[in-house]
C-alpha cells in the first residue's frame, strides 16, 4: 500500500455510512458489486447503513481497493 491514495473514504454520520468514491476503480467496483439506488448517492458519494459496512470494506479490500 505505501503512499498509495485510497480508492475510498469511509465516514460514520451516526446512523449512517457514507462511501466516498475517489477513483474510477472504485466507481467501477460498485456498479459491478452493489445494487444501489439513486437518492443513495451523494456526488462520488453513497450512503449505507452501519451494519453493512464491514462486509462493504471486506469486499473491496479483498479486490485490491485502498479503504480509509
Amino acid at each position: 500500500m505505501g503512499d498509495r491514495k485510497p480508492d475510498v473514504v469511509i465516514r460514520d454520520h451516526g446512523s449512517l455510512m457514507m462511501a466516498e468514491c475517489k477513483t474510477k476503480a472504485a466507481i467501477d467496483w460498485v456498479k459491478d458489486n452493489l445494487s444501489l439506488e439513486s437518492w443513495q448517492w451523494m456526488g462520488r458519494s453513497f450512503s449505507c447503513e452501519p451494519r453493512y459496512i464491514d462486509a462493504l470494506v471486506e469486499g473491496m479490500s479483498a479486490d485490491g481497493l485502498i479503504v480509509r
